[in-house]
């Protein structure tokens, strides 16, 4: 069962270690549009290193934590990760991921995501939405940071065909 409680415990554990952090992305728009997230992102602001963030998650023992890489991107996504975590919590999966750009607010981290209709981050269990956020209707604006743009493209715009899509060529 996927569910927002399990992102929220392990946002609890970085922020009790004193991690700025923030589940965003696509289970917020998910969320906001009445679907179920098949995952939560949760993005570390500030620059922390890597080793420290994954010590603090080694105190959620029922988690099985793998490291996806250091320096990587997720192909067809983004190519401004400098570090992803995957965290496997009673069945829910959790990317704890670190972008390159620096961020220091949730606004600033989900900036840095693909596309507009991803930039949405929750507060507490309230879903908050950045400006650029399109309403049903609207086009979607892809940025530059997504390595293959016509497949990310195909993928959203069927899975949400009720927003404008670019074309890609």
């Amino acid at each position: 069962m996927r569910t927002l409680a399990d992102a929220q415990a392990v946002l609890d554990v970085l922020r009790d270690s004193g991690y700025a952090a923030v589940i965003a992305g696509g289970a917020a728009r998910d969320t906001h549009l009445g679907r179920t997230p098949k995952d939560y992102d949760i993005i570390v602001l500030g620059n922390p290193l890597m080793y420290d963030v994954l010590a603090s998650l080694d105190y959620i023992h029922e988690a099985h934590i793998e490291l996806f890489g250091d320096g990587c991107s997720m192909p067809g996504v983004a190519v401004n990760l400098e570090w992803v975590a995957k965290v496997t919590l009673h069945g829910t999966v959790i990317d704890v991921i670190k972008q390159v750009q620096y961020a220091a607010t949730p606004e600033q981290a989900v900036e840095g995501f693909d596309c507009t209709l991803n930039m949405a981050w929750f507060s507490g269990d309230r879903v908050v939405l950045h400006d650029r956020f399109p309403h049903k209707g609207d086009a979607v604006e892809l940025l530059p940071l997504c390595d293959n743009p016509k497949v990310r493209v195909a993928y959203l715009s069927n899975k949400f065909p009720e927003f404008i899509w670019p074309v890609i060529s």
